[in-house]
């Protein structure tokens, strides 16, 4: 990932993944994996998170761009 991507996700992707509201069973899958997971671990899942976050977010832009024409 580039130095951008990594500063968007750190200043603005991160944060509102956040602050989104967690039910029940979300808090307690957060909860068990931070607790049961080695430190490894969790290093691999934030990384995969980022990932995921950031290609998600770029799949917003290029679909958000591509519709742009239709509406």
């Amino acid at each position: 990932m580039n130095d951008f991507m990594t500063w968007l996700y750190e200043h603005y992707i991160e944060p509102e993944i956040r602050l989104q509201p967690k039910d029940d069973g979300d808090t307690f899958r957060f909860s068990l994996m931070e607790s049961a997971a080695a430190p490894q671990e969790r290093e691999d899942i934030a990384a995969a998170l980022r990932f995921y976050a950031c290609h998600g977010f770029l799949l917003g832009l290029r679909t958000g761009a591509g519709l742009g024409q239709l509406l």
